[in-house]
């Protein structure tokens, strides 16, 4: 859980950073986010002035899902049908309450933080501002449930 949009960036580019140092390859990490585009030129932006490559996936370049040496960077209509060793899942607080409008929307929402979660073939980092969907996440990943 992160209490900005900035921390949330700082907290991906700081993780990636480590990633690179520990031996994994750009081009075996995924940014995906559920929602905010902003979210994602922000962390493209911050990869960029530490020295990261980035491939940003458009609607263009249906065919491309990674690139060597660079680190992916999508919205999650790109991510569908793809995975990457490791992932940053941002922006997961939009998929509950009180982010959502209505129940309809709710559904549709959650369906895309569960593709998103599980586009990772090995690790997962889950970014999301305090809401529903997160508070369920971090009571799913601690012990005691709590």
């Amino acid at each position: 859980v992160v209490r900005s949009v900035t921390q949330a960036v700082d907290r991906v580019v700081q993780g990636i950073q480590q990633d690179l140092e520990r031996g994994l390859r750009p081009e075996d990490i995924a940014v995906v986010a559920l929602d905010n585009m902003k979210t994602l030129i922000a962390v493209a932006d911050g990869l960029k002035m530490a020295g990261i490559r980035v491939l940003e996936l458009k609607d263009e370049n249906r065919d491309v899902f990674r690139q060597p040496e660079h680190v992916t960077l999508t919205a999650i209509n790109r991510a569908k049908g793809n995975e990457a060793y490791k992932v940053y899942a941002l922006d997961l607080h939009v998929a509950g309450m009180p982010f959502v409008k209505d129940v309809a929307a709710e559904m549709v929402a959650r369906n895309q933080a569960f593709v998103a979660l599980t586009r990772t073939k090995m690790w997962c980092v889950a970014i999301g501002l305090d809401g529903a969907v997160m508070q369920e996440l971090t009571a799913a990943t601690t012990k005691d449930g709590r």
